[in-house]
């Protein structure tokens, strides 16, 4: 497991953006634009990418991003499995990993959208919860 902050070259970045249409689809866009991943965004949020390789290849990637005047506040966004490795817990460690990561550095609630009912199971074993009457569940530190 690699974890790194932007600036990532655009040779990162497209291999990212290859993987999140695999894995979502060609008519869901990722959350994430290029303007942050080439760092446009470094003075004001904290981004963290966790991507897992398989030989060379891009397996399985998750962003957190905090901004830098609240650290204690998070969001996750493009987990995602390149559909060759699903079923071997890359997306569970990644998650666990960087749950852990966030709690360790002081935050204390992370938020993430998902419409996935089969990815929302897989979070709520790592503690999050639904936020009534929204698309957004929540992982609180407290939990």
């Amino acid at each position: 497991m690699k974890v790194a902050s932007p600036p990532f070259d655009s040779l990162a970045v497209r291999e990212m953006y290859d993987l999140w249409e695999m894995a979502f689809g060609p008519d869901i866009a990722p959350d994430i634009t290029f303007d942050p991943l080439s760092g446009a965004e470094k003075n004001a949020n904290d981004f963290r990418v966790y991507r897992v390789f398989i030989a060379d290849q891009l397996g399985a990637t998750a962003i957190v991003v905090a901004p830098i005047a609240l650290p204690e506040l998070g969001a996750l966004g493009e987990v995602a499995t390149h559909p060759e490795f699903r079923n071997r817990g890359l997306a569970s460690g990644l998650c666990e990993q960087l749950l852990e990561d966030f709690q360790c550095q002081g935050g204390e609630a992370m938020f993430l959208g998902t419409v996935n009912p089969n990815a929302a199971r897989i979070y709520e074993r790592f503690g999050w919860s639904h936020i009534p009457d929204t698309k957004l569940m929540v992982n609180l530190a407290s939990n």
